[in-house]
């Protein structure tokens, strides 16, 4: 990878992605392909909102509040795959039927 000074990216990839703790080899072999791929494993808790107004509202107020004790980083993503959004579509389903 090029230097960010030299060369900015204006976009950014987010993985995100769920596996089983055992085999821990497993955990280990998609670590280290990410690394590999150059991947950055920030310090931070993430969560997704659908982007509305109302949630952009939300997440910059809140963006604020978490300023003044730690980072926070707002990130606009586009599934690559229509599978991939229709991951998430159920994923928010999922979670609204719980509640």
């Amino acid at each position: 990878m090029g230097s960010f000074a030299d060369n900015p990216p204006d976009s950014w990839l987010i993985i995100a992605y769920d596996v089983p703790n055992e085999p821990s080899k497993l955990r280990l072999r998609v670590w280290r392909e990410l690394k590999r791929a150059g991947a950055l494993y920030p310090p931070f808790s993430f969560c997704i909102l659908p982007k509305t107004a109302k949630s952009m509202e939300h997440a910059s107020n809140l963006k604020n509040k978490i300023k003044e004790y730690g980072k926070a980083v707002i990130l606009e993503a586009k599934a690559i795959s229509e599978e991939d959004h229709n991951t998430i579509i159920t994923l928010f389903q999922a979670e609204r039927e719980k509640q």
